[in-house]
């Protein structure tokens, strides 16, 4: 009886213990799956953040979310590329040394790493500069001397026609320079650039341009907005010809889950005051819709289609032109040393103003001016880059007066303070 007692008095204690062990098993994993529910609502709130551009936002629950779960690659990678767009390279370079040490990155996750390690670096200056020699060679600058022009007084304009009669085929020289600095991707930018063009024989045609511009770039909500001002000055055969001011804002915002588009649109106000015709000042408004693709970290495509309205001022009649422009810009990394830019812009205009109809009748000026621009870059050292440039323009309009060609190849170095 005894036994039998003492076995039923040791099962139930065996049944207390496998209960409690249970019990205790069972609030283990509900903390578990209470803690992973967590997690997932922390990043689930941290994406809606950075949708909406809450970058404040985006950071601290990205950072609560590492630091609770370490090995979450999603939120430490996500917390990697917000501190570089920012403009915080330090912390990101943090976050993506951590990243490096995961084993087995898938690839897509890898490449988009490597991408942005190289695209934030810490800077150690902001400051860059370049100078470039080159020479070029321009076909059928045929119109004349820049002192020759014939003045219409019924219609108190005047023009510069084209002297048929002497087409020249000419060489010539270029010298450029510039420095800028900037603290991309947010803040302050800017820089100055000189360029110098000296033809062989039609000094006439020697020019020397001037350009001067500013501008802060900021992020608000989704968007990337860049704002800057311009001036510019141009001078023709040692006399001064055009000074342009102009103001100009572009915004872009990723458009696809991956990052790889993005879309916007630009407008820019420009004022020209062509200063050898008393009686011409243009205002020129140019608006465009942006659309870029980064297939991969190497190879950057980007499209702007947009249109021109060209209003003149003062005592210029019918002085109104319109027009469209198409331009493409792309990037190709050939190897972490080379890197291949290509550049081509395509202008339509349709001007009554410089060729009134009062004067040609119904013919109607529609000049297709396209442009050119290849560049082979090579990484010498860490401060210093050698490029090599190609350029080509044309303008060809329905009164050939002015059909030319320009083809220019130059040599370049750029730098920048370590």
């Amino acid at each position: 009886m005894n036994a039998v007692l003492c076995a039923t008095t040791c099962v139930r204690h065996i049944g207390q213990c496998l209960l409690f062990l249970l019990i205790l098993m069972g609030s283990v994993w509900s903390a578990d799956a209470s803690s992973q529910v967590s997690d997932e609502l922390v990043y689930e709130q941290a994406q809606l953040h950075m949708r909406n551009g809450e970058t404040k936002e985006a950071i601290r629950n990205l950072s609560i979310l590492v630091d609770r779960s370490p090995l979450h690659l999603g939120a430490l990678l996500d917390l990697a590329i917000i501190y570089c767009q920012s403009n915080k390279q330090q912390e990101a370079q943090t976050r993506f040394d951590k990243l490096a040490q995961f084993p087995e990155l898938p690839p897509a996750i890898a490449e988009l790493i490597s991408y942005y390690r190289e695209n934030c670096r810490v800077p150690a200056s902001a400051w860059r500069g370049f100078a470039t020699a080159g020479i070029g060679h321009t076909h059928n600058l045929n119109q004349g001397a820049r002192d020759e022009y014939f003045y219409l007084a019924p219609l108190n304009l005047t023009l510069q026609l084209a002297e048929g009669t002497r087409p020249r085929n000419d060489g010539f020289r270029v010298l450029e320079a510039g420095i800028s600095r900037s603290s991309s991707p947010i803040g302050w930018h800017g820089g100055v650039f000189v360029q110098q063009v000296d033809y062989d024989g039609s000094n006439d045609y020697d020019n020397l341009l001037g350009d001067a511009k500013v501008g802060y770039r900021f992020k608000k909500d989704a968007f990337n907005v860049d704002v800057m001002g311009n001036i510019s000055h141009l001078s023709l055969g040692q006399k001064s010809y055009l000074t342009a001011t102009s103001a100009s804002i572009s915004a872009m915002r990723s458009v696809s889950h991956d990052g790889s588009w993005e879309a916007g649109g630009a407008a820019t106000f420009t004022d020209r005051n062509y200063l050898n015709m008393p009686d011409y000042r243009a205002h020129v408004v140019d608006v465009r819709g942006l659309l870029q693709w980064r297939p991969s970290a190497d190879l950057r495509l980007l499209g702007e289609f947009g249109l021109i309205k060209d209003t003149a001022l003062r005592n210029r009649p019918g002085g109104n032109s319109n027009g469209q422009v198409l331009q493409l810009t792309s990037q190709w990394q050939l190897t972490p040393r080379q890197l291949v830019e290509l550049f081509h812009r395509q202008t339509w205009l349709s001007d009554q103003s410089a060729y009134s109809p009062a004067f040609f009748g119904d013919v109607k000026r529609r000049p297709n001016l396209a442009s050119w621009y290849a560049a082979w870059r090579y990484q010498l050292r860490e401060d210093l880059q050698f490029r090599l440039t190609a350029r080509y323009g044309s303008n060809h309009d329905t009164l050939s007066f002015f059909n030319y060609q320009t083809s220019t190849l130059g040599i370049a170095l750029e730098w920048w303070p370590k």
